[in-house]
């Protein structure tokens, strides 16, 4: 399965327009169409994490443990806006 980019109606939840994810442009296009019109939309693009996932087909308990895996590894690199490193802390 094929990582999408979603465009939905917020109102009725229904989807009006959806796209691979490499034809993204395309779909802020159509997003800026339908304010246009007047709907209340929500754009849906799955992060570069989600579409690995996708790609993987992991899903259930082991996309969790995925997520989980990736918020740990990020956290842990200087760098990160997460970052701490314990020798800065003051008593």
């Amino acid at each position: 399965m094929a990582a999408t980019v979603k465009i939905i109606e917020i109102n009725s939840s229904q989807v009006l327009f959806e796209c691979p994810v490499d034809q993204s442009d395309f779909a802020y296009e159509k997003a800026a169409e339908f304010e246009e019109m007047g709907l209340e939309i929500r754009l849906i693009h799955p992060s570069v994490n989600e579409s690995l996932a996708q790609t993987l087909g992991i899903s259930g308990d082991p996309l969790e443990a995925f997520e989980e895996s990736l918020s740990e590894e990020i956290e842990g690199h200087e760098g990160s806006c997460c970052f701490e490193d314990s020798k800065d802390k003051q008593p």
